[in-house]
């Protein structure tokens, strides 16, 4: 089962409660459509988090452009994905440059290491009409 109390071994949790706007509420995983570990990941906590922050505060719609700093991390790289497959531009930073190499090349991402330089004219360079979220 998912929920979001947190890992434990045990939890009390209310059936059919509704938590993060739905998205939270509890659910029994299906280890034959997905493999276990991709609850841990993608389809877990971190996926979790990229998607709310893209979707349910509704931040991004499609063809605008977004930055997502700590962008090589667990979260940030589904942040990255999932706002490319939407259909916007993705500005990504991260602190060093073979992370900065994999966003590009892998991802798709504009990305730049913010530890070389100003963050603001950085981002200015390569967002010169500005960043909608």
């Amino acid at each position: 089962m998912w929920h979001v109390q947190g890992w434990r071994e045990c939890a009390v949790v209310e059936a059919g409660a509704e938590q993060l706007g739905g998205l939270g509420t509890l659910t029994r995983l299906d280890v034959e459509e997905c493999e276990p570990r991709w609850y841990l990941g993608p389809l877990g906590g971190m996926g979790l988090t990229a998607y709310a922050g893209l979707h349910v505060v509704d931040a991004l719609r499609g063809g605008e452009t977004g930055w997502v700093s700590a962008a090589a991390g667990a979260v940030g790289s589904l942040a990255v994905q999932i706002a490319r497959l939407m259909g916007n531009r993705v500005v990504a930073s991260a602190g060093t440059d073979d992370k900065v190499g994999w966003l590009r090349d892998r991802l798709g991402a504009e990305a730049f290491n913010y530890r070389v330089g100003n963050i603001g004219a950085r981002l200015g360079d390569i967002a010169p009409d500005g960043i909608d979220v």
